[in-house]
């Protein structure tokens, strides 16, 4: 059954149908025994919830006919708890949760909700004629309650610019999910920590069902799992089949066409297929670095190689070093070191890379792509001998929120492509002034460190919008006087709002400074790295190694020693043309 009928099923359990949609599911209830079987499992969950929020009455006739006629339609009706008097009492068994692939014992959870019993009368006397079994209206006991869970499976730990519920980033309105509770993502990363421990990871298109503390269900898209210990025996549910943690990290894409995949990363998962015209439902014990695939046309294949790059997934807690050696350290908030904590697609390109600062041993803020056509590309040796990430301008990274004060320090190791930054410069209508930016702190009011079209380094604070203004505002600009060459470069560019202090150094030199910066206001957002914080084309052209931005102003000593340390870990590779090149002509 593919991942539409399955959604089809979904919906007639949450009486969302439209009438068509009506039409094409009693359709394939009367035509397709797997489609009665996967509605019977969704109606167990549906059941349990009901039970736990209200309690049962008495069946109607009617309601009871549609139990056994679903029953006996699958030649699955539980006859023993009878005797030969029409009168006595049906006892229902305790029936533990059953899978996919043992569907046995439904009369007795069946009867736990009157909510499931009325929706199962209602399709049952649709697809079945109703003389097809007589069932006496005082034939059932009063049914043993389920055992209540808590209405919180899962809460919702970190959102990188997706589309789910209001904010694109921020979790506080929407981090409870339900058991039960359908997300419906159309763009960015999603993750959830389920009760139980596993913390799964949904991204780009993805349609998933959060079931209980111990599972869920992937419809479409793609999900990423990481099971701790007291997590293991998580299982995710597939129209293919069950996929049952064992202690392990793996992931999973189901295709608009059907087709399924499971990756296993680290430790193990056990497939438990449901079996097709072309294959059996043996169970398949998949190893680290093995994957198992069913084709929209039924053909498996579980010998196939594990592929994490292609799944985004958050770094590893402890995966990334706390950074000891840098000078600076205190209100350090972003450091990110391209010979560390990059995660790459299968393409080479960056959609993490992570914070390498320790800000106060709270969870890190790293730095993101969610758009594939927009990361940034790693290269191994690109700043002579040391990693970078190449950005072509469209390319850039965004962090997730940081909270900012009024001051602040930032540092750019880079390497400018001048031509393609003039080039792209002078093909825009307006707003030349924005040149190519290397570090967007996005507030607004937020400061900016960009290229100009005359290749000068500038650094300046954007404050928006504002009143009685045409334009955008920008103030406290300081800039180069010396165009940019080809070389390796730091930039370094501090500013104190409150004593109205700016500086800007380039490789070890202070080369501008001003006294009259404006005061700005703390501020929380995302912030961008070689990327403006909405334009596209307006971001850098050329490689980066390594951004670091402190929360506070730092004095000409402390600046020193920061360009110091960059300098002492970068100059040995250091190849700088001997004279600054030439801009080209003007038009």
């Amino acid at each position: 059954m593919d991942a539409k009928k399955d959604h089809l099923i979904s919906k007639l359990i949450e009486q969302q149908l439209e009438p068509a949609e009506l039409e094409e599911v009693q359709e394939l209830l009367r035509s397709d025994e797997r489609a009665v079987e996967q509605y019977l499992k969704l109606l167990q969950v549906h059941t349990e919830l009901s039970e736990a929020v209200a309690p049962v009455r008495a069946f109607s006739a009617e309601e009871l006919l549609a139990i056994q006629a679903i029953d006996e339609k699958l030649d699955r009706y539980v006859s023993s708890g009878t005797d030969e008097d029409e009168n006595a009492e049906l006892a229902p068994a305790p029936i533990a949760h059953p899978t996919p692939h043992h569907l046995g014992h439904r009369s007795a959870w069946l009867a736990w909700s009157i909510a499931a019993a009325s929706l199962a009368a209602t399709v049952a006397l649709l697809v079945w004629p109703r003389d097809e079994a007589v069932v006496p209206t005082n034939s059932l006991a009063k049914p043993t309650p389920a055992v209540a869970t808590t209405d919180t499976v899962a809460t919702v730990i970190r959102k990188v610019d997706c589309d789910w519920e209001e904010d694109r980033w921020g979790v506080n309105t929407s981090a409870a999910i339900k058991a039960g509770q359908q997300i419906n993502l159309s763009r960015g990363l999603l993750v959830l920590r389920f009760n139980s421990g596993p913390e799964v990871t949904l991204s780009g298109r993805t349609t998933f069902i959060a079931r209980s503390e111990t599972s869920a269900q992937l419809i479409q898209g793609t999900l990423s799992a990481r099971v701790p210990e007291q997590g293991r025996g998580f299982t995710v549910e597939t129209h293919a089949g069950d996929f049952i943690d064992l202690g392990t990290e793996f992931g999973m894409i189901i295709t608009e066409e059907g087709s399924v995949e499971t990756h296993v990363f680290e430790g193990q998962v056990r497939a438990e297929p449901t079996p097709t015209a072309t294959s059996s439902s043996e169970h398949v014990l998949l190893e680290k670095g093995k994957a198992w695939s069913r084709t929209d046309s039924g053909g498996t294949n579980a010998e196939g190689v594990s592929q994490p790059q292609r799944f985004m997934r958050p770094l590893a807690t402890g995966s990334v070093a706390a950074g000891t050696n840098i000078p600076v350290t205190d209100r350090l908030v972003l450091w990110f070191d391209a010979a560390q904590a990059t995660q790459r697609d299968d393409a080479g390109r960056v959609y993490a890379w992570g914070n390498l600062a320790d800000n106060d041993h709270t969870r890190a803020v790293d730095a993101w792509q969610v758009e594939s056509s927009m990361r940034p590309t790693w290269h191994a040796k690109a700043m002579n001998g040391h990693p970078a990430l190449h950005f072509d301008g469209e390319s850039g990274l965004v962090t997730e929120p940081l909270s900012m004060g009024p001051s602040h320090t930032s540092a750019v190791v880079f390497r400018l492509e001048p031509r393609k930054a003039i080039k792209r410069i002078r093909a825009r209508n307006e707003y030349r002034h924005l040149g190519v930016q290397l570090l967007n702190l996005n507030g607004p009011p937020h400061t900016v460190l960009q290229v100009n079209e005359n290749l000068t380094l500038e650094s300046r604070v954007h404050l928006g919008w504002l009143k009685d203004h045409v334009d955008p505002v920008d103030v406290g600009v300081i800039r180069t006087l010396v165009p940019l060459d080809r070389g390796l470069h730091v930039a370094a560019y501090t500013y104190d709002g409150g004593n109205s202090k700016a500086s800007l150094w380039l490789d070890g030199q202070l080369v501008a400074e001003s006294n009259d910066a404006p005061r700005l206001q703390p501020t929380s957002a995302p912030r961008f790295l070689g990327a403006h914080f909405e334009r596209k084309g307006f971001g850098f052209t050329g490689f980066i190694s390594e951004f670091v931005v402190l929360d506070k102003p730092l004095s000409s000593a402390e600046m020193r020693s920061l360009n110091e340390w960059l300098d002492a870990k970068y100059s040995s590779k250091l190849q700088v043309s001997d004279s600054p090149l030439v801009p080209l002509a003007a038009e």
